[in-house]
């Protein structure tokens, strides 16, 4: 896509994000953290990635980003809100994604990971955001964004974008601190704990 295009797109998401209102739930949980020094690895669903791009930017943040044409043009806006990208996804390049997540978190970057990204299913964690918490030894703050009003578009992810001037409520939850072990077993179990966590932060309702 044409990159002035993409500046006129950015510069009206930019506004569109003015008119948001944020609710934060728990934020003082990554306050501490980082008042302690600690890395973070947010663990966020590929759907509800939006929000997240205007409440953190410019906050020495690496995420992944496909290498398809779709993830080009995230990858542009993403860069142009402050954050750091690597490029590759689970089915291609993924190891070297988590990798360059890896080193750049060695330069007191936090990371952002999208964890049933890029392609799903739904809700289903990944294992690159364990591999990467276990070899950073980094908790992992799980995160979900709650909109009021919003369009769900019929994509794999249910994208979620909130209408203009509306609220969002946003929830960390706890930190969580895996091992550093590599056992294929502990993966797993490790992986669907972390699944269990973000589902129940997700389908919470109070």
């Amino acid at each position: 896509m044409n990159e002035s295009v993409l500046n006129i797109g950015y510069h009206i998401l930019k506004n569109y994000y003015k008119t948001l209102r944020y609710e934060l739930v728990n934020r003082e949980v990554v306050d501490s953290l980082r008042e302690r020094g600690e890395q973070i690895v947010f663990a966020i669903f590929h759907g509800q990635l939006f929000p997240f791009v205007n409440l953190h930017k410019n906050e020495k943040i690496v995420t992944i980003v496909s290498e398809s044409k779709d993830g080009d043009i995230a990858d542009y806006f993403l860069k142009k809100f402050g954050f750091q990208t690597v490029r590759g996804s689970s089915s291609r390049g993924g190891v070297k994604a988590v990798i360059g997540a890896k080193r750049l978190m060695g330069e007191e970057y936090d990371a952002a990971i999208t964890v049933d990204g890029p392609k799903g299913p739904i809700y289903e964690v990944k294992p690159g955001v364990i591999y990467l918490a276990k070899k950073k030894l980094r908790p992992i703050v799980p995160a979900i964004a709650k909109c009021y009003k919003y369009k769900q578009f019929k994509s794999w992810d249910r994208f979620v974008l909130p209408y203009p001037f509306s609220k969002i409520k946003i929830v960390y939850g706890e930190p969580i601190y895996f091992s550093k072990n590599m056992d294929e077993t502990l993966l797993e179990q490790d992986r669907l704990f972390l699944q269990k966590r973000m589902l129940e932060l997700l389908n919470d309702n109070t």
